[in-house]
């Protein structure tokens, strides 16, 4: 069994997926420094490359996070995603998201210090 580097909390919010000259819609379900799962009902091939681009409602604006990523699993109710480029406004929403739901920034922030020593390159 696959042991995750990354530590996957649950967010639930929409995303959209641009790939080829399609845009399809869905569910994210959960979220790590570098993957997420999302529920949706297209079928998109395994190693496909997307664009996404995850939404964030707030009080008072609308931001988003917008990155590039890899098609790395796909099963019956969704995608999972590996992250392969993503701007540094967007990896700050990500960090807060993902520090904020594990409850264990210390964690978080050892996960990032361990990919960037790797050049981030790891999986999960």
């Amino acid at each position: 069994m696959e042991k995750r580097k990354f530590t996957r909390v649950p967010f639930r919010v929409e995303a959209s997926v641009k790939y080829k000259d399609m845009e399809c819609r869905g569910e994210v379900e959960n979220l790590s420094l570098r993957g997420m799962f999302l529920r949706m009902p297209e079928k998109i091939s395994l190693g496909e490359c997307v664009d996404i681009t995850i939404l964030l409602a707030g009080d008072t604006s609308k931001l988003t996070i917008d990155l590039k990523g890899k098609v790395a699993r796909t099963d019956p109710d969704g995608i999972g995603i590996k992250f392969q480029e993503i701007d540094l406004d967007s990896f700050v929403h990500l960090k807060n998201i993902v520090t904020y739901n594990s409850g264990d920034a210390e964690k978080i922030m050892q996960e990032f210090i361990n990919a960037a020593e790797k050049g981030g390159e790891t999986d999960g």
